[in-house]
């Protein structure tokens, strides 16, 4: 329902690391059992078995191993057939779900912050602290560019159809400035979307949907519209917005979930219809609402808020996890899991 909250027992916030290995989780889950383990005083069963845990996972070798021991992991963009990895010398590496490399690229003269990859695997784009930001096209390397930004980029994400011709990248960072750049035959166009709102620290694109989020909270905008279709405000007694980065993730193309500092927010895509006086004015008007902004019907859509869940830590990343689907990680050595270029 609306507004409902619950409490989430996800255990003690992870701790800080110096390294990562890799791991990627085949998104098998057990039944649901308790984590909180058994009461004070309660007594305790010597010859029980240890729950399973619910997600069964393999250590990434190969290529990893090789990688990791000169370099660190920085962040991890995952497609149904292939990983991409960044890290914090620049690199943009591909790897299949063994670990073993399939292609190589240096874009960057800085630590990758953010990976995209296009709906089709044919694109990953990635961004960097030296305020660069790359597409790489996967099978042609003519059609590699490079985009140069004053202050570092933080976010990005690819037009989910860009291989089919939408060469367009939505990127964001320290400038405060979400910017639409649009490649075509003439060279790339520049368009400022947002701005005047703190650093754009992450973005998150389906459909004709795009979200980012601020220091002051998550916006949502219909590429298709061109209209901006919702806000959603930054919790309240959050920590500062620079502490812990929020994470954006569309699940069925109708649910958006939000993750920032330990508060999980949940909005699902809805549609109305304007009010009869609202379309009489517009019509009295003589101004024609595109069937791309109304609909069939007339009707507007907007994200509403369905669920609000307090977890004990501090999230890291939030994803949507179907059973067929591996779901990558990064995890500290010391146990502690990341996803991420920043974060605790």
């Amino acid at each position: 329902r609306p507004g409902m909250s619950a409490e989430v027992d996800s255990g003690p916030a992870a701790p800080a690391a110096d390294s990562h290995t890799l791991s990627v989780s085949d998104g098998s889950t057990d039944e649901d059992e308790d984590a909180s383990g058994p009461r004070e005083g309660a007594p305790v069963d010597d010859g029980a078995e240890e729950d399973e845990p619910h997600l069964k996972y393999q250590r990434l070798g190969a290529s990893v191993a090789e990688l990791l021991r000169t370099d660190a992991a920085r962040c991890l963009a995952v497609h149904a057939r292939f990983l991409v990895l960044g890290t914090t010398s620049g690199l943009l590496v591909v790897l299949d779900f063994n670990g073993n490399q399939v292609r190589r690229f240096s874009p960057h003269s800085g630590p990758v912050n953010d990976i995209s990859i296009d709906a089709a695997g044919e694109h990953a784009g990635s961004c960097a602290e030296d305020g660069t930001v790359a597409v790489h096209s996967l099978y042609d390397a003519a059609e590699s560019c490079t985009y140069w930004h004053q202050q570092p980029v933080r976010a990005l994400s690819l037009d989910p159809e860009y291989a089919s011709g939408r060469r367009t990248v939505a990127c964001g960072g320290l400038s405060g400035q979400l910017v639409l750049t649009t490649r075509g035959w003439l060279g790339a166009k520049e368009e400022v979307l947002h701005a005047g709102e703190g650093p754009v620290r992450a973005i998150e694109w389906h459909g004709s949907l795009l979200a980012w989020a601020n220091d002051l909270g998550v916006k949502v905008y219909d590429t298709q519209a061109q209209q901006r279709i919702s806000y959603i405000d930054r919790p309240a007694r959050s920590p500062p917005p620079d502490a812990f980065k929020p994470s954006l993730a569309w699940h069925g193309g109708a649910c958006l979930v939000i993750g920032w500092a330990d508060l999980v927010k949940v909005g699902v895509v809805r549609s109305r219809a304007p009010t009869a006086p609202s379309v009489g004015a517009i019509a009295a008007a003589g101004v024609a609402l595109p069937a791309s902004v109304t609909g069939a019907q007339g009707t507007t859509r907007y994200v509403e808020i369905v669920a609000i869940l307090r977890v004990d830590g501090y999230l890291c990343g939030v994803s949507p996890l179907p059973p067929a689907v591996a779901a990558p990680v990064l995890r500290s050595a010391r146990g502690g899991v990341r996803t991420g270029a920043e974060g605790p």
